[in-house]
């Protein structure tokens, strides 16, 4: 058997056995009689996104002889997304200030950095070592809650989250970008562990939960940051925005909506765009479709959408003009 099929089954006996325990112990589980989670369901489905990739991704590591540090510095994220799957009294301000807190370790202990954006006032700024952590953090803490927004459909940000990283293995692949760091060995088996989730997910047999989102998240984020700045200028500084502006703007675009209506901003937004795509294949479809489905069907109409995004900036991986050209037309 080849080390790549044996990394396959693990995840799936992985995910199999995350998936029982919660079950059976109805702990961390989306509670039918609730339906709050993505759709109204019958059945008792485990919120075990943040279990599963952590365990998969150490396990897997060690396995392979990869390097598994950063997985370790997410173990907070997991307990915050804990929180917040089951207590509905966690307050938004403190699972805010948390994530900052921890945002800003990752990105102090790990020197994550982000030397230019192609802007030369902007560029300036960056130069300050304290702008520079603020300006990291600020991405990192947009992008999460962003993504966090974003779930709600089957398969949506798990595919979200495999397109970039399909992305930057293509890159790598077709461009020849050598990258030093040992942590980008393991993005085939974060494809395998994606994968595997997405395939459950799809189906609505598991959800990413926020523990689960919290840490594909700031993981996904890190190692976008990083592809750019290792690359010794080889890659165009916005290509990290172009795999990223989806759940950065779905957060602006919600914030700006709440401000202009006067809302709080912790309410629940019904505008953003998958829960209105969604509302429309229900209205034209809910007679012939189940709520699964349709909610399944809305997750991959979006991912379809972005999918030229990602196509075209493997081949604009370097050209600035082109990718920001990709980002407005996209917004």
């Amino acid at each position: 058997m080849s080390l790549f099929s044996l990394n396959i089954i693990i995840c799936f006996i992985i995910l199999l056995i995350v998936n029982y325990s919660l079950s059976k112990a109805k702990l961390l589980i989306d509670k039918p009689e609730l339906g709050t989670h993505k759709y109204i369901h019958d059945s008792i489905i485990p919120l075990s996104g943040g279990i599963f990739f952590l365990s998969s991704a150490i396990l897997l590591s060690i396995i392979n002889q990869n390097n598994y540090i950063l997985f370790l510095y997410l173990f907070p994220f997991l307990v915050i997304g804990i929180f917040a799957d089951t207590k509905k009294n966690f307050s938004p301000i403190l699972r805010l200030i948390l994530q900052l807190f921890f945002i800003f370790l990752i990105v102090n202990s790990n020197e994550i950095i982000i030397s230019s954006i192609d802007f030369y006032f902007f560029d300036y700024l960056l130069k300050n070592n304290l702008f520079n952590v603020f300006f990291v953090c600020f991405c990192l803490i947009t992008v999460l809650n962003g993504h966090n927004l974003m779930d709600g459909l089957n398969g949506f940000v798990l595919g979200n989250f495999i397109l970039i990283f399909a992305a930057i293995y293509l890159i790598n692949i077709l461009h020849g970008i050598s990258l030093e760091n040992l942590l980008y060995q393991n993005i085939p088996l974060i494809l395998i562990i994606l994968s595997t989730f997405f395939i459950f997910n799809f189906f609505g047999k598991c959800f990413l939960g926020d523990n689960g989102t919290y840490i594909f998240s700031i993981f996904t984020s890190v190692i976008v940051i990083n592809f750019v700045e290792q690359s010794n200028s080889d890659i165009s500084p916005l290509l990290a925005a172009t795999f990223l502006w989806y759940p950065a703007f779905e957060n602006l675009f919600s914030i700006l909506r709440r401000l202009k209506r006067r809302e709080s901003i912790a309410k629940p937004d019904q505008l953003h765009l998958h829960l209105l795509i969604k509302s429309y294949l229900n209205l034209k479809f809910k007679s012939n479709l189940s709520h699964k489905l349709i909610n399944s069907l809305s997750g991959l109409l979006i991912n379809v959408f972005l999918l030229p995004n990602f196509v075209l900036s493997i081949f604009w991986y370097n050209n600035s003009i082109n990718l920001m050209i990709l980002i407005l037309t996209q917004i």
